[in-house]
């Protein structure tokens, strides 16, 4: 459980209270006696086993949430009868007169049945959600990405209906608990930000924006992965769903809308605005993914901008006003120790497009080997009919770039001939007989990928990404 505060509700659940009450009825007993034991501790009773609350402000108002929550799951989990559930508001009372020292403890509980007991907790488990998850494009990709994605858009759309249902002056124990439960606005506007996508399905079109364009790994790769489960080897594509789920919805930038202003360019405007909220927010989403490594996730936010660019009209243009825009929007960044700079794509778009291919392959290429190494020789040949599309593609550009003494590929050859080892070869003809895939391959002294290891910007910049 992500929440550690709620996660030690359950634990100390376990360990009974002394407190006890005569009119409890015997079903009841047992859960009344942990709700009193996890009520002194939020009121601080027992602030040896909740110093976190004391030393967090800001958890600290939400401890009335949490203990709702717990309580909420356990009469639900418990099968506790409607007659219980009638019973509890007195109890409520008598437990606040009898417990010293906590009565200016802000938490309510109304006079609920069952059936609404389960339909509020929906909003209750989304709560605990993103107070597990602060940063909004992690959280709506855990939505997006879980099984229960299903269950928490229909707590949203709970939540919109329970709007309608309960307005200010609606003073019901229904509505009035809705009130408590939604009277921070920052919540509300989280929960809204969620736009009901789960995963598998079409992502939905953004009011006034057209058909958003989702991100996804080169169309072989990705149905490879798709089948044998190995997409999550790799944080690449878990960053393109992240990306694609949680910044959909943007606000506008004043520096997007003033420096983009030609009325025929809303597709820029709207890269733009996508591009700046992601910058604003790099720290928070390198933090969320457990990583201080900025490289990698600059990579992959660089192909990530660029495919939303490619199929557009005046492409050239498009990628040249991004690139100014990127620089003033870092420079914009002065609080942040990592930035991320974007790596000079603006060539043509079939090359845009084999460069992704090629990278894509060599950052999977290892999760590709393990897997081969388990699959019987049947399940092999799509997989040999990929790695002989990719090493062809990797000797055609190779090739290309020398013929014209170019250095259009020179990032993916040194990638790919740092990546691909001797051993490798032998990997290859002994898994992939008859394809003469290790023929594509030869390490040249004078490659142009030599001793291009790390990406060139234009500009003198050396690192597309800063710690």
């Amino acid at each position: 459980m992500k929440n550690c505060i709620l996660c030690l509700f359950f634990k100390l659940s376990l360990l009974g209270s002394q407190i006890g009450n005569t009119q409890v009825k015997s079903l009841f007993r047992n859960l009344y006696k942990k709700f009193t034991r996890n009520y002194s501790i939020v009121s601080n009773e027992y602030d040896s086993y909740f110093g976190e609350i004391e030393k967090n402000k800001e958890k600290s108002k939400y401890s009335c949430k949490y203990l709702k929550y717990w309580f909420y799951d356990q009469a639900i989990a418990n099968n506790i009868n409607e007659s219980d559930i009638d019973f509890f508001p007195s109890l409520w009372s008598n437990l606040v007169r009898s417990l010293p020292g906590i009565r200016d403890f802000p938490c309510e509980f109304y006079s609920l049945k069952l059936d609404e007991i389960k339909e509020i907790k929906q909003l209750y488990d989304y709560f605990a959600l993103y107070d597990g998850y602060p940063d909004e494009a992690l959280r709506n990709f855990k939505i997006y990405d879980s099984v229960h994605c299903k269950y928490f858009k229909e707590a949203i759309d709970f939540y919109k209906r329970m709007k309608s249902r309960c307005p200010n002056n609606e003073s019901s124990e229904y509505c009035k608990e809705f009130h408590e439960y939604s009277k921070d606005s920052k919540f509300e506007k989280a929960l809204l930000s969620f736009r009901g996508i789960c995963k598998h399905k079409t992502l939905n079109t953004t009011p006034g924006g057209g058909d958003e364009t989702k991100v996804t790994l080169d169309q072989d790769l990705q149905k490879l992965a798709d089948r044998d489960n190995i997409l999550n080897d790799i944080l690449l594509s878990q960053f393109y769903e992240v990306l694609n789920i949680g910044f959909n919805n943007y606000e506008e930038s004043h520096i997007c809308n003033n420096l983009i202003k030609d009325s025929n360019s809303y597709h820029i405007t709207k890269i733009c605005n996508k591009l700046n909220v992601i910058l604003q927010n790099w720290d928070q989403i390198l933090k969320s993914f457990e990583s201080v490594i900025n490289r990698n996730y600059c990579e992959y936010l660089n192909y990530w901008i660029h495919d939303q660019i490619k199929d557009k009209m005046f492409r050239k243009k498009t990628t040249t006003l991004i690139y100014t825009v990127w620089d003033i929007l870092n420079k914009h960044k002065i609080n942040s120790n990592n930035k991320c700079w974007y790596k000079n794509f603006n060539v043509p778009e079939k090359d845009f497009k084999n460069k992704k291919k090629l990278y894509e392959f060599l950052e999977y290429y290892n999760a590709i080997k393990s897997k081969m190494e388990k699959i019987d020789s049947s399940k092999k040949e799509e997989y040999c009919e990929y790695l002989k599309s990719i090493f062809s593609l990797y000797y055609t550009v190779k090739h290309e770039d020398l013929c014209k003494k170019s250095t259009v590929y020179k990032d993916e050859v040194g990638y790919f001939q740092k990546t691909i080892k001797d051993g490798d070869l032998a990997f290859l003809k002994k898994n992939c007989p008859g394809k003469n895939i290790e023929l594509l391959f030869k390490k040249e002294q004078s490659s142009p990928g030599k001793g291009n290891q790390n990406p060139q910007l234009t500009k003198g910049k050396v690192n597309i990404y800063e710690n």
